[in-house]
């Protein structure tokens, strides 16, 4: 198989949960992407990812933010990546 560039590469996973009894403690919804997203590098073995990434991409959820793609691509220093909230369109068919 020929070698090219633009294929994605995944080089690290994690899940973060949150169960939280109290709605006032509960971390913000991107606090919780960030977390997985640090759990996801250190699972790949070195952080420094993070700030080459060259896409940050969620799904539209129920928060106020108009791009936290963005939020989590400066926190990481990742300024050069696109972002995209996308809408996922669920099709039922029977």
């Amino acid at each position: 198989m020929p070698n090219d560039s633009r294929t994605p590469v995944l080089v690290g996973v994690a899940a973060v949960t949150q169960r939280e009894e109290d709605p006032s403690r509960a971390r913000e919804p991107v606090e919780l992407m960030i977390a997985a997203l640090a759990a996801a590098a250190a699972d790949a073995g070195t952080r420094a990812l993070l700030s080459r990434a060259d896409s940050i991409r969620a799904p539209r959820g129920f928060w106020q933010y108009s791009d936290p793609c963005r939020m989590i691509a400066e926190r990481f220093g990742a300024s050069r990546a696109r972002t995209e909230v996308a809408h996922v369109v669920r099709s039922c068919r029977g």
